[in-house]
């Protein structure tokens, strides 16, 4: 072979190793690609995961910020936690939203717990009407216990929303819209004081007496303090719109004697005094009426006094006072007239 020849071989010889040498570094090349772009595949799914738990949890806990300390007690727990930790680890976040469900179910036991204490501030619901103050709060918190629901899982969602809600149409004389709202509470709400007591007052307005007694018997099983009382004082009006019904006067002054004993068990419970003077008024005997009213004014105010004799001339369930404003008090004004409220305070004195 010539020196050319071999030179020539020698170069052919080169090129088949540099050809052999370069497809093996392509290959692993490739294969360390494919395995980087398998790498990357499986770190976006394990993000995205991570993304719509914590989308999960950020959802959550702005369902809740208005909670104030239950919020911050969550938040001081999902920082003791770590946030790299629940970012990092899908058990930690599942941990996470089970704390933040605990706390809303807490939360919302804690609301409903305030609404009832919200209805328990006056001596009946009749007197709501004149407290629109107290009718916000009831409706405010309704509303937040509605909305903390829908954080807790459904066999634990409260509806005791709507007793809150049943509260305005009450106030307005409406009682089959209060029956429609009650009739859509869970069972699992209704053992409660004021789901009992309010369903008791509307069939009382609707003369259902019998029904509404079953009602204010479990109202009374669930009470204590001046929500006894208040079981105990709508207990006796039923048994005053039974004895009215009947002219049975002897029961009229069984129904007195009942409702003092309630006064002297809370000398500012309100209610009685107007119940006292509903039964005076049945029995005409309308000096001790306005002596009851002006005990009534002594607890609460000359306001809430006249809306109570309002409410009852407007309601044809009651007008237990219609006779004793027409012709003791010397008013014919309609209570939609402008001048009625004032023409009752002056012949009230007030």
């Amino acid at each position: 072979m010539t020196e050319a020849g071999e030179l020539r071989a020698a170069l052919d010889a080169l090129r088949a190793k540099l050809d052999e040498n370069f497809s093996g570094m392509r290959n692993l090349l490739d294969d360390k690609a494919t395995s980087l772009r398998t790498l990357i595949d499986e770190t976006e799914e394990a993000i995205s995961k991570q993304n719509v738990a914590i989308a999960h949890i950020e959802s959550t806990i702005r369902s809740v910020k208005w909670i104030g300390t239950a919020a911050v007690v969550v938040c001081a727990i999902l920082g003791a936690l770590g946030v790299n930790k629940l970012v990092s680890d899908a058990k930690d976040i599942q941990n996470g939203i089970l704390i933040i469900k605990g706390a809303a179910l807490s939360t919302q036991e804690s609301l409903v717990d305030r609404l009832e204490l919200e209805f328990a501030q006056l001596t009946s619901l009749d007197e709501f009407s004149a407290r629109p103050d107290l009718t916000s709060r009831i409706s405010a918190l309704s509303m937040k216990i509605q909305e903390i629901s829908w954080t807790v899982d459904e066999q634990n969602r409260s509806t005791y929303y709507l007793v809150g809600e049943a509260l305005n149409y009450f106030i307005a004389n409406d009682c089959e819209g209060v029956i429609s709202k009650l009739d859509r509470v869970k069972e699992s709400d209704r053992n409660r004081f004021t789901y009992a007591y309010m369903r008791a007052a509307c069939l009382l307005r609707e003369n259902k007496r019998a029904e509404a007694q079953i009602w204010l018997s479990r109202a009374a099983g669930m009470s204590a303090d001046r929500r006894s009382l208040m079981a105990r004082n709508a207990a006796t009006l039923n048994s005053l719109y039974f004895a009215r019904q009947q002219h049975n006067l002897d029961l009229v002054g069984e129904a007195i004697e009942n409702f003092k004993r309630i006064t002297k068990d809370d000398k500012n419970f309100y209610a009685a005094y107007i119940n006292i003077a509903c039964a005076y008024a049945t029995l005409e005997k309308f000096d001790e009426v306005t002596n009851f009213l002006k005990k009534a004014r002594v607890a609460r105010n000359s306001d809430e006094v006249v809306a109570s004799i309002h409410n009852d001339l407007d309601r044809p369930s009651d007008r237990f006072f219609e006779k004793y404003v027409r012709d003791y008090l010397k008013v014919r004004e309609s209570t939609s007239d402008s001048e009625w409220k004032g023409k009752i305070l002056a012949a009230l004195h007030f």
